[in-house]
């Protein structure tokens, strides 16, 4: 469920929601099955625990009268019962209490496991403190690192083997210095930082970066000796724009402008509508993927930190802006500082850089000054001369043009707040109807339990009446009507009710029970005794059957109802609920649906029959009970509204206070790397106990309400007691011994019966609010209709590809500036469109429009001459193929992350690799490998072992090289084992094993290098040629040599048309933008080439 909530996205595109409801039932099948097998256990339980109280008295009273020789009498037999009661509860919870030590001990025991797992390297070196100094050292001597756990044992598993590594890492990074690292897809670049941050695992060597934790701020300049980081992935917080960027330093109104327009947000803080205070969705939701990276970037240029590191900032962002945060921020706003920055973007960042490193296969392959090493095969492969050149010719121009600044105004960039993220709903007063309505629907009924429940009563009560006779009938048939007798001859009108007693056929029903005159038959008596006892436990273990029966039932229905509500809400609903929130009902209330409901339900109706009975019971033979009765009813009433109210709602808050650290421990996870890096484990620690005090204060409240109670409820019992007694007493010349004996035993488990009662009534209250939150869920605005079965398309749609969109206007809310404006334009079939734009542009939420992904939607997108938004949208979705900006990745195998379904056989898996290039980025790949011949043959060299052409792709190092790359190569949680391009390339290779006739890729290659980028549109220009392809970009290289090209500002069309057309136009959009990008001439002549090339014309 986690894996489904956290790729939400991904499964909603591709149409999967099918096929992961299937996996989750069959996840949810073998949970059941282990929770049937608890339910079993406790049947048995039960029937054991209930069994020792009926053994030990028929076993007491057996060896009283057979071995002793002693008649049973009443005073005896009903003491011994009383004891035997008490001998009971505590039997009866005994196997639960026993359960739950063993829980208990489990959580301990793996609470025990992760506190002793071997913690970071970083929490373990004496690292350096102090002021920013020139001679702090930043870097790594003879260093290597490996992403294996080192905890676990070493089994010599080909995945442990497989783990990337750095190895023979040296350098030294000058401070105050821009310090550039290269290299291709999967060199490292990524995990090179991780190493300096302390996340990796460093095997040897030493590392040298100062603690962020122990930092102080020096006066003078302003900065501490402590790092700054921005992840590849932003990572962004479920808080407002201004909070993620000043992340819990103090605001400084001046400062923060600054840097506003530095990582340029002006414009975007505009266009929000709570400029800077408005709220971030999780995971940056609301946010194109630039403006979570400028923001990210943004947070790193507030903090004090005299050392950043920058992995890749600059590839989810367009040219001009990229520009921009490098001259502004970078190399403005920053300078000064020591910068490590990772990109892909040479031509920008080289010309400035004072220290070049490169890397390749987890090696150094060269670093120093880029004057010096430019010569060097890698950078070579990296970047031209020319392009180095014409870029340095830039840096001098804008040096010469520099005017001097002028003051700075500070801007107000804030509005009325807005909240993206909606507050839990809480329930109030007590349970509805409809609540316990739909739970005892879901579990086929109620009425099952009260019959179970009251045939056991009446086999207990049938097993205690008989132990009176059997007590009685030492004195004479005669005395078996006492009873009767004595009641029908008093004159006293309260006790009217002997005439039960005094007719004949109750008397003679009960002497012919009796032994005969001469003696009492005590074997007779003890058989009739064991064989109402073995009723009683039959019955008993009947009531437990049923109750588990329910119980399955309804946790398998509410469910899978839970699942289908999730699964159709629409994508709007997971940005403004955060996942720990949903996470908290699947796991938390689905808990209580399987454990804890249906138990309270039956004990409510456990002490409702019992209690019930007693009244019945204790009523028809001393009628004085029922003087006390209303007046007891009445407090016990005014107690227990006392207590159930505010015990319901404690409950309430304890669960929805639940959901918030779910949220935030979620959230801490998945930023841990950027916490650890800015020092700030201490502030996030002290939030989630904040968090977990704000959930433990109702329960602890919950638990004094509930000793309030205990002590009032004992009181009363034991004035119940007191006048029970006094009751008989006052009757006692009227009642047998053998009657006031029942009615004694009776009366005291009825304020047993009255306090339990409360108990689990407010426990099934309790309870149900577990169900209550459960059913909001059906309240869940639902997605379109899956498939409509009057207007699906054809089997083969769409056959052709031929795009046609009308006055397209798309909002994010109904109320909401439209964010894509009257878009009308068309596109041929089999076309290769480029999308371009500002970031914030509209780019995504295009491609998110072709597949209804967003609610308001006005206009129309004809596909093939099929409008989209009259067909369902599975046969919408699953007819197209999306690749998205930020890569997803699911834990389990390569294999499963291509082919989740197994509907492809290995042969296409492989070959989807090697189209999407992946292969190439392996680390040592030349030992990748195919598991057959034929699949062998499908690649190429860069992927069969042992072939003379691998050893000259890719020269293996002097380390032993790693195991044959297999499908069936594990992938960790988001596939954090792969650098973020290697996860674009697999999302690639998803995508190829589809075979679409349309395809929308959102930056699906920011992320990779230039080399390994033009490999990819090779790919496909030529699997792809069959279809019509849509990239949205911001790397121009990549789109410019496409059909046609689309220019979006503000979510309007600003231009549109063939590539080489568009630069030829002055001061047009799409030609400011190529020449923003210092790779002017290079476009226009790949733009020219392709030009010709559709004109008919050779290229000269």
């Amino acid at each position: 469920v986690s894996k489904m909530l956290q790729s939400i996205r991904i499964i909603k595109f591709f149409a999967w929601e099918p096929q992961f409801i299937i996996k989750i039932r069959e996840a949810r099948a073998v949970e059941l099955a282990a929770l049937v097998k608890t339910y079993l256990s406790g049947i048995i339980g039960s029937a054991i625990s209930n069994s020792p109280p009926l053994v030990v008295s028929l076993v007491s009273f057996g060896t009283y009268t057979l071995i002793a020789g002693r008649d049973l009498d009443a005073s005896t037999a009903f003491t011994s019962l009383a004891l035997f009661n008490m001998l009971a509860q505590p039997m009866v919870i005994l196997p639960d209490y026993v359960q739950l030590l063993v829980r208990a001990l489990a959580s301990v025991k793996r609470i025990a496991d992760f506190l002793e797992e071997e913690e970071l390297d970083r929490y373990r070196a004496d690292f350096v403190a102090g002021t920013p100094a020139a001679s702090v050292k930043i870097g790594f001597t003879d260093a290597s690192f490996t992403w294996a756990d080192s905890t676990e044992d070493n089994t010599g598993s080909e995945d442990e083997e497989r783990t990337f590594t750095l190895r023979g890492i040296n350098v030294e990074f000058p401070t105050g210095a821009l310090s550039t690292v290269c290299g291709g897809t999967g060199a490292g670049k990524s995990s090179l930082v991780q190493a300096l941050l302390g996340e990796m695992k460093q095997t040897e060597g030493k590392t040298y970066l100062p603690d962020s934790r122990s930092a102080t701020v020096d006066p003078k300049s302003g900065l501490s000796l402590s790092t700054a980081y921005v992840a590849q992935t932003a990572w962004i917080m479920n808080a407002t724009v201004r909070e993620n960027i000043i992340f819990g330093s103090r605001f400084d109104p001046e400062r923060y402008s600054r840097i506003v327009e530095a990582c340029a947000l002006t414009r975007d803080f505009e266009t929000l509508e709570g400029g800077d205070l408005t709220e971030i969705g999780e995971k940056g939701i609301n946010l194109s993927g630039g403006q979570k990276q400028r923001i990210s970037l943004a947070r790193a240029a507030y903090s004090t930190a005299s050392i950043v590191l920058l992995d890749d900032p600059l590839s989810a962002v367009d040219a001009p802006t990229a520009r921009h945060l490098f001259d502004k921020c970078i190399c403005g706003f920053m300078a000064g500082r020591t910068r490590i920055l990772v990109t892909h973007a040479t031509g920008l960042a080289l010309p400035r850089t004072d220290f070049l490193v490169v890397l390749k296969s987890g090696t150094i392959a060269a670093q120093g000054a880029v004057a010096t090493v430019i010569d060097h095969p890698a950078v070579a492969a990296i970047v031209s001369k020319e392009t180095l050149a014409a870029g340095e010719e830039r840096v001098a121009s804008e040096v010469k043009s520099d005017v001097p600044e002028t003051a700075h105004v500070i801007k107000d960039h804030s509005k009325k707040a807005t909240k993206i993220i909606k507050a839990e709903k809480k329930a109030q007063g007590s349970v509805k109807w409809s609540v316990y309505k739909a739970y005892f629907k879901a579990a086929g009924g109620v009425w099952p339990l009260w019959l179970c429940f009251t045939a056991e009563r009446l086999s207990k009560i049938a097993s205690d009446y008989w132990v009176k006779n059997w007590a009685e009938a030492a004195k004479g048939p005669a005395n078996s009507t006492t009873v009767a007798s004595v009641l029908a001859d008093s004159p006293s009108p309260l006790f009217s009710a002997a005439i039960l007693f005094a007719q004949d056929a109750p008397a003679r029903l009960f002497n012919s029970l009796n032994a005969p005159e001469s003696e009492v038959d005590v074997g007779y008596y003890i058989k009739i005794y064991a064989a109402l006892g073995f009723l009683y436990v039959i019955m008993n273990m009947t009531r437990s059957v049923v109750r588990a029966v329910g119980t399955y039932r309804a946790a398998r229905a509410i469910h899978e109802q839970l699942v289908a509500n999730v699964m159709s809400a629409p994508t709007s609903y997971f940005d403004s609920t955060p996942v720990g929130r949903i996470l908290n009902v699947f796991s938390s209330d689905m808990k209580a649906v399987d454990t804890q409901v249906m138990m309270s339900v039956a004990m409510s109706i456990m002490t409702l029959v019992t209690a019930a009975s007693i009244i019945v019971i204790c009523s028809t033979i001393t009628p004085w009970f029922l003087l006390g009765l209303f007046p007891l009813g009445f407090i016990y009433k005014w107690v227990a509204t006392m207590y159930t109210i505010p015990s319901r709602d404690l409950k309430r808050l304890n669960s929805t206070t639940r959901s918030p650290i779910y949220a935030q421990f979620s959230e801490t996870l998945n930023g841990v790397a950027t916490i650890r890096a800015y020092g700030q484990e201490s502030r996030f620690i002290v939030e989630n106990a904040n968090r977990v005090n704000a959930n433990v204060r109702p329960f602890w409240y919950m638990w004094l309400a509930n000793r309030w109670f205990g002590v009032r409820s004992s009181f009363i019992s034991s004035v119940v007691a007191l006048a029970a007694g006094s009751a008989v007493v006052l009757a006692s010349d009227v009642i047998s011994s053998g009657m006031a004996g029942l009615a004694l035993l009776y009366v005291l488990s009825f304020s047993e019966s009255l306090v339990y009662g409360v108990r689990f009534y407010s426990m099934m209250e309790m309870a149900l609010n577990s169900v209550e939150r459960i059913e909001d869920y059906k309240t869940i605005r639902h997605e379109g209709t899956a498939v409509i079965e009057g207007t699906r398309p054809p089997a083969d749609w769409p056959s052709r590809g031929a795009i046609d969109v009308k006055n397209l206007t798309v909002r994010y809310a109904a109320d909401g500036e439209p964010v894509l404006k009257n878009l009308t334009f068309s596109i041929n079939a089999q076309e290769k469109i480029g999308i371009v734009g500002r970031t914030g542009a509209g780019k995504s939420t295009l491609s998110l429009a072709f597949l209804r992904i967003l609610d308001h939607i006005d206009g129309t997108i004809c596909i093939d001459d099929i409008d989209t938004s009259k067909i369902g949208l599975r046969d919408l979705r699953s007819n197209l193929t999306i690749i998205p900006q930020d890569p997803v990745l699911f834990s389990g195998t390569v294999r499963s992350n291509l082919d989740p379904f197994n509907e492809s056989d290995d042969a296409a898996l492989w070959a989807a690799l090697k189209a999407s290039h992946f292969l190439e980025t392996l680390q040592d790949a030349a030992t990748t490998s195919t598991p057959s011949e034929d699949a062998s043959s499908s690649l190429s060299a860069a992927s069969t072992v042992g072939s003379d052409d691998t050893a000259s792709l890719i020269k293996p190092s002097a380390t032993p090289v790693l195991p044959a790359f297999t499908l069936d190569d594990t992938v960790t949680d988001s596939g954090s084992n792969f650098s973020q391009g290697q996860r674009q390339l697999l999302c690639l290779a998803r995508a190829l094993l589809r075979t679409p006739r349309v395809v929308i890729l959102d930056e699906a290659t920011a992320s990779v290098d230039n080399l390994t980028d033009a490999a990819i549109q090779k790919t496909i220009r030529e699997d792809f040629a069959h279809c019509t392809v849509l990239t949205v970009a911001h790397r121009l290289r990549t789109i410019v040599d496409y059909d046609r090209v689309l220019v979006l500002d503000k979510g309007e069309v600003v231009e549109y048309g063939y590539p080489d057309r568009l630069l030829e136009i002055e001061g047009g959009w799409f030609r400011r933008m190529c020449e923003q990008t210092g790779e002017m001439d290079e476009l226009v002549e790949i733009a020219r080439v392709k030009g010709l090339a559709r004109d008919g014309t050779t290229a000269l």
